[in-house]
């Protein structure tokens, strides 16, 4: 039922962003279908999003005796590129909506997570990626931010591994403090 249902919703995507070119020619007519067919996508996407099994990646692989300690979250104004360009052209053409799904997907369906045995990193919605460093393995800490970053609180914590891994944390809210979080564990282990 979630392959039908997530194939009819890429045909209906495809179908907006196709056909918009045909209507742009007799735009006072045809904006009204245009926004219609927008609201009846926006409405099958979220009816898809949430019938997608949303337990949480981190909670499904925790071992015996891990417990996550703090989880961090990626923020809403990190993406805020995807979200002008999506209401631009939303309100321009109506195929903005592939941003904006975009930028959801991106915030809602990352998890990032301490336990008190590893580091854990969850990416995607329908292709996903995943990073596991235990602690005894991480070395070092890099906060990256921009200066848009510092000021809405956001940014990229780089965590250094044994040898050459580096391994970018994109993204996430607070991260000074997860960067807090991370070193207290380490040194009360």
């Amino acid at each position: 039922m979630k392959i039908i249902c997530t194939l009819y919703f890429y045909y209906q995507l495809y179908d907006v962003v196709f056909s918009t070119k045909q209507y742009l020619k007799k735009y006072y007519l045809y904006r009204l279908r245009i926004l219609s067919r927008i609201k009846k996508l926006v409405i099958f996407s979220v009816l898809v999003v949430v019938d997608v099994d949303m337990t949480s990646y981190i909670d499904n692989n925790l071992t015996n005796g891990e417990v996550v300690v703090q989880k961090a979250k990626v923020s809403w104004w990190s993406q805020d590129k995807l979200i002008f360009l999506g209401i631009i052209l939303l309100l321009a053409y109506g195929i903005g909506l592939i941003f904006l799904i975009a930028a959801y997907i991106n915030v809602t369906h990352t998890e990032i997570a301490l336990t008190n045995k590893r580091l854990i990193m969850k990416k995607g919605f329908i292709k996903r990626d995943t990073v596991e460093l235990n602690l005894s393995k991480i070395e070092g800490l890099v906060v990256k931010q921009s200066m848009t970053g510092r000021l809405l609180n956001y940014g990229t914590l780089i965590v250094s591994g044994t040898g050459e891994l580096k391994t970018p944390l994109p993204s996430i809210s607070e991260p000074m403090e997860f960067k807090k979080a991370i070193n207290e564990y380490l040194e009360n282990r």
